[in-house]
């Protein structure tokens, strides 16, 4: 939910926190930081962290322009068109989220998952689906409407929210599903997926309840977070310990054989002798 809009009934307009853009552009910057470390030592991570990357890339854009419309949405700014714009880009960004999210679950849960193509596909005319909804609204406001300064929601404003929900779902039960067929260690990381899947649903419904905060940009910086430090670097953690076990077995092969012919050579005997 935007966080200006216009109660009708009571004439009350309800103004963006004034904290709303420096709390996503603090999120912005920490999630940079993440960033930038993972694409250093990406030499030694896994095939999953293309997908997190990319979502960590989009989560960054999504903070920056919920900072801008935070902004627009503040007494700073008393033209109407940029709150229009960024209102505008808000609603197509929510749902573009959904597309990197349901990405990086269906890439972790790749070898469990039938029908990822499908899938993505579905999710894209969804995307597509609200694109449309938007370039209709700047010709007839069935989304919203801005009026002096006032965020004013329009009829088709829920099919605009539910097009995410839909998806964020969707995301939920295959995750869960997948947590409860595995066992182990494996149960445990996709108890965490499911968690993560959790933070941009709950995100929402704050978001509904206290409109004056960037709820959403808190859901999405905490599911990344989450994945960050409980999944993604205990991975990489996982394949480096797993990467020193290789490289010591093969030292010890070595001082351990001939050079030239392959054969154990005189100190694997006196170690083993």
């Amino acid at each position: 939910m935007l966080s200006l809009h216009r109660n009708i009934a009571h004439s009350k307009v309800i103004m963006a926190h004034p904290l709303y853009y420096v709390i996503d552009i603090i999120f912005a910057l920490v999630l940079i930081i993440i960033l930038h470390h993972d694409y250093k030592v990406k030499s030694v991570g896994s095939r999953y962290e293309k997908a997190f990357r990319l979502l960590i890339n989009w989560v960054i854009f999504f903070c920056v322009q919920d900072a801008v419309w935070g902004y627009c949405a503040s007494d700073a700014v008393t033209d109407d068109m940029p709150l229009f714009i960024s209102s505008s880009v808000f609603h197509l960004s929510t749902v573009t989220t959904t597309f990197f999210w349901l990405y990086y679950i269906l890439d972790y849960l790749s070898d469990r998952i039938r029908y990822r193509k499908a899938l993505l596909w579905v999710d894209g005319i969804i995307v597509l689906l609200q694109v449309i909804l938007i370039v209709v609204n700047f010709r007839s406001p069935i989304i919203f409407s801005v009026s002096q300064g006032a965020y004013l929601p329009a009829y088709l404003r829920p099919l605009a929210f539910l097009n995410q929900y839909i998806v964020y779902l969707a995301i939920c039960v295959i995750t869960f599903i997948c947590m409860l067929a595995a066992n182990g260690k494996r149960r445990e990381k996709y108890a965490t997926v499911f968690v993560f899947t959790l933070a941009p649903v709950f995100s929402g419904v704050f978001q509904l309840l206290y409109p004056d905060g960037p709820f959403y940009a808190i859901g999405y910086f905490l599911g990344c977070f989450i994945i960050h430090i409980y999944v993604v670097s205990k991975d990489r953690n996982e394949l480096q310990r797993l990467k020193a076990a290789r490289e010591m077995k093969e030292q010890v092969k070595l001082s351990n054989t001939d050079e030239l012919t392959g054969l154990w050579n005189r100190r694997f005997y006196e170690t083993n002798l």
